[in-house]
């Protein structure tokens, strides 16, 4: 361990120096440290361990202490301790090898513990990368110091790690600075035993790593080349693999017992009933390798167990498969189980065997796999009703919130009762789970502000960071008007704007009745909120009874709420007056939501005339979706750009003028571009942002209760996110709230709702695509969107789609009971794509199964054209042909 630390620290070097003279160099060197002020406490770790590493040179250097040491003191291990857990330093520095030095020094001891060992695996695998020389290779290193590799090495197999921050590090960069590479070394040295490293492989293995970290100890496995008398002792270990998660571990267990097979060492009795697990495999590939080995077996013994896990291919996704395991059970002689079980093969399969069993009960399918679409409704597509929150219970609806608040309604109704109570002690017992929340290392969460709210209740105000989005800026506002209620700066009061429907409709009579019992010059954020959010019935009323009550309200304020509610309203005034000054006559915003409220999708002269004749403001959105060239993205380049990128335009799109609450321009207005009290008016909207601080979903779910009078103006917002969603690969409850947010939404459906539902069809999750799919049933069935748009959204976003996620969101629609979606939804897109789009064989051969399962006619004329031009023996000619012989 010659060459080490900074600056090539030699230990040899360091082991001719007395411990106490390093030891006190390095204490020396701290204390300074210790006694300054630093704002953040990284800080002062970073100059901590900078200190370490001037005291190891100082004593290299020649320099005493004044005084000797020789254990470091406590006040310094936690410095040192935090390097050891900064994997990212590790990879950069030489941390674990100062680290170590340390204890070989016998400075200090540190618990060898998970990040004791990730520390180990980075640090002497970049140290090799850096030093280049076989002084800087882990063997060189375990050779030098052995206690290492059972301290640290043999652990690193019992630690999943953190991506590359494991033993995988190097080996994705194609580097030969890698501990596969490390490890058969230190076996051909005799440094540690081939036959533990096969042990310590198998048992990683059978815990519950993720598959790329899996696939490590499947390479070194393969790496070490087993002999077929090692295969047959490792038998067990082998037929568990077939049951992994991870497809390349049962891919390699499988060829791995094809191989005993070829070999005459298989257990045919123990593998038989073991390989059910393969054939439940997604991939082709895999359960049909399953399959054969199956076969083979068959051919030796009448086993139960064959047809037993022959069975578990008749529900495989792919026709191959269930075609050969079909045949399997016929060979077994299990004709009459395979009968029995007929209901669990495609169509075209039954047919192809001639099996034809009785038809399956209309609606039968798997809730289990599809979702619920009635999950969070009452059947309409609303939420099932919910009582105000008491001061009872609002504590404990509070605490729920707390912990997700993706229920926008139910947030509303807490959120009113708390502006009620003022200063309380009723919410004290929440306060240590808030502050917890608030600290937490994320942004711009609704849950970090609903703990602040709690904070303030308490007198211990925090003030959480605000994504900067002007819709959910406006939503804060409002969370700090209840703040000051619950602060004692305002008096407490219910809200107006609290709506009286899951949907977000506030009812105008009841509106009405709130108005009069308070001040309304004094609730204009409350106010806005309410008149974006008034019901389409009950006007009449509710305009009869505010004129009763107009007296007692600002003649001002009673012309907006008049206007509003559908009043005659003929005012001889010019919003851009100057002379208006800083009147209610002049306040924008309030007339936007007036108007929004009054004729949410007609144009408003009265509006226009005066400047406010953008989208959401005087006039109604009128948007168009389109794909545009990304002029950033580049053929060359390996990153995350798409080719094209999503565009919502809107024909008057709000300008930094018309968005800026004096309808002057400025550099403000440059600068952020929009009124915050103006969360109707809308902008242009592009998938390629700058920033993704918006990207909250739980902030995406009370968007949709701004304006429920146009769903449009929600799936702007989530239409963005939509997009992107198509490169996620694991699951986000984005995606869910998102489309909750747009089946909750009540008001008018348009292209952007549409593409917003067609998006989520090429989601990268199958969580996703279920979501979607639960979306299309039940937007469909109450009619919320139509046939033509969906499938006109679904031919706009067709260029970024991967046909085979439309297929499996589609087979979802199926199997929740509605196959007639399905296939009058194809119908009518497939003549929209172009014949020789990759993946389209997957929606045709989905439309012949469900023809054939359903005795559903496909005779579309457009669509018969369409299939009759294909030619050919490709997936999807034979599938064209098929549907064209039903």
């Amino acid at each position: 361990m010659d060459h080490c630390g900074p600056r090539h620290l030699q230990l040899a070097d360091l082991r001719q120096i007395p411990r106490g003279v390093i030891g006190g160099l390095i204490v020396e060197l701290a204390e300074p440290v210790r006694a300054a002020r630093y704002q953040e406490r990284w800080e002062r770790n970073l100059a901590l361990w900078e200190a370490v590493g001037d005291g190891l040179r100082a004593a290299v250097d020649g320099r005493t202490p004044v005084t000797k040491v020789d254990r470091l003191p406590s006040w310094l291990l936690p410095a040192l301790e935090v390097r050891l857990c900064d994997h990212d330093a590790n990879r950069l520095g030489d941390d674990f090898v100062v680290i170590r030095m340390l204890e070989l020094l016998g400075l200090a001891d540190f618990e060898p513990d998970d990040d004791y060992v990730l520390s180990m695996l980075t640090g002497l695998v970049s140290a090799w990368s850096r030093i280049g020389s076989i002084q800087g290779e882990p063997v060189w290193w375990f050779r030098q110091d052995p206690e290492l590799i059972e301290r640290a090495y043999w652990r690193a197999y019992e630690i999943e790690g953190q991506g590359v921050v494991s033993l995988r590090i190097g080996t994705s960069q194609g580097s030969t600075s890698n501990w596969r590479t490390a490890t058969k070394k230190m076996i051909e040295q005799g440094m540690i035993a081939r036959s533990r490293v096969i042990e310590a492989c198998l048992a990683a293995l059978d815990r519950d790593f993720s598959s790329a970290a899996s696939q490590w100890f499947v390479d070194m496995l393969n790496d070490l080349d087993l002999t077929s008398e090692e295969l047959a002792a490792l038998q067990p270990a082998l037929r568990r693999q077939l049951q992994h998660h991870a497809p390349g571990a049962v891919k390699n267990a499988l060829t791995w017992l094809k191989r005993l097979d070829q070999d005459g060492l298989l257990d045919d009795e123990s593998t038989a009933p073991a390989l059910e697990a393969a054939l439940l495999a997604p991939t082709k590939v895999t359960a049909m390798a399953g399959l054969r080995l199956l076969s083979r077996i068959q051919t030796r013994t009448s086993s139960a167990d064959v047809v037993t896990a022959a069975r578990a291919g008749l529900s495989h996704r792919h026709t191959d498969v269930q075609r050969a395991a079909a045949r399997l059970m016929i060979a077994a002689g299990a004709s009459d189980q395979l009968l029995a079980d007929a209901d669990l093969l495609e169509p075209s399969v039954r047919r192809e065997l001639g099996i034809q069993p009785g038809s399956p009960p209309p609606g039968s399918g798997s809730h289990d796999e599809c979702g619920d679409v009635r999950e969070t409704t009452d059947g309409n597509g609303r939420d099932a009703p919910r009582p105000p929150a008491t001061q009872r219970d609002v504590a404990e609806r509070l605490a729920a919130l707390l912990e997700h608040a993706d229920d926008p309604f139910e947030l509303e109704l807490v959120l009113d009762r708390l502006a009620q109570l003022g200063r309380t002690e009723l919410l004290r017992p929440l306060a240590k789970r808030a502050q917890t929340i608030v600290t937490a290392n994320v942004f711009h969460r609704l849950e970090q502000q609903l703990a602040a709210l709690v904070l303030a209740s308490i007198g211990s105000p925090v003030s959480p960071t605000v994504a900067s989005s002007p819709w959910a800026r406006f939503l804060h506002r409002r969370l700090s008007d209840v703040e000051r209620s619950l602060n004692g700066t305002d008096a407490p009061g219910f809200r107006l704007a609290t709506p009286t429907d899951p949907g977000g409709w506030l009812d105008p009579v009841e509106f009405v009745h709130r108005a009069r019992q308070v001040d309304l010059t004094a609730r204009r954020t409350d106010l806005i909120a309410a008149l974006l959010r008034l019901g389409p019935t009950g006007r009449g009323e509710a305009l009869r009874l505010w004129e009763k009550i107009a007296s007692a309200v600002d003649p001002q304020l009673d012309q907006v709420v008049l206007y509003a509610l559908g009043g005659v309203f003929a005012p001889d005034i010019k919003l851009s007056d100057r002379a208006l000054g800083d009147s209610v006559l002049s306040d924008r915003a309030l007339w936007v939501g007036a108007s929004r409220a009054r004729s949410p999708l007609a144009d408003d002269p009265f509006l226009i005339e005066d400047g406010l004749g953008g989208a959401g403001q005087g006039r109604a959105l009128d948007p168009t979706v389109s794909l545009v060239a990304n002029p950033r993205w580049r053929p060359s380049r390996r990153d995350d750009e798409d080719e094209l990128h999503l565009l919502v335009t809107y024909a008057h799109a709000c300008t930094p003028a018309s968005f800026s609450a004096s309808g002057r321009d400025s550099w403000w207005t440059r600068k952020k571009p929009w009124d915050i009290d103006q969360p109707s008016a809308s902008a242009d909207v592009s998938s390629v942002w700058e920033s993704f601080e918006w990207l909250d979903n739980i902030w995406l779910s009370w968007h949709g209760l701004i304006w429920p009078a146009d769903a449009e103006h929600y799936a702007g917002v989530v239409v963005a996110p939509m997009y992107i969603a198509r490169h996620w690969t694991t699951p986000d409850s984005t995606t869910r709230d998102a489309l909750a947010g747009l089946r909750r939404h009540p008001g008018r459906f348009g292209p952007t709702a549409a593409t917003t539902v067609a998006l989520a069809m090429t989601n990268g999750t199958v969580e996703g695509r279920v979501h979607a799919g639960d979306a299309v049933v039940d937007l469909v069935s109450r009619q919320r969107i139509s046939m033509d748009d969906l499938a006109a959204a679904l031919e706009r976003t067709a260029p970024v789609a991967i046909l085979s996620r439309w297929a499996n969101t589609l087979q979802h629609v199926a199997a929740a009971g509605r196959p007639e979606i399905v296939i009058r939804l194809l119908s009518r897109v497939l003549p929209l794509l172009p014949r020789d789009q990759h993946g389209l064989h997957s929606l045709l051969d989905l439309l012949h199964q469900e023809a054939l399962r359903t005795n559903i006619a496909v005779d579309e004329p457009a669509l018969r054209t369409y299939l009759s031009q294909f030619s050919g023996s490709s997936k999807a000619a034979r599938s064209a042909r098929a549907i064209l012989a039903l």
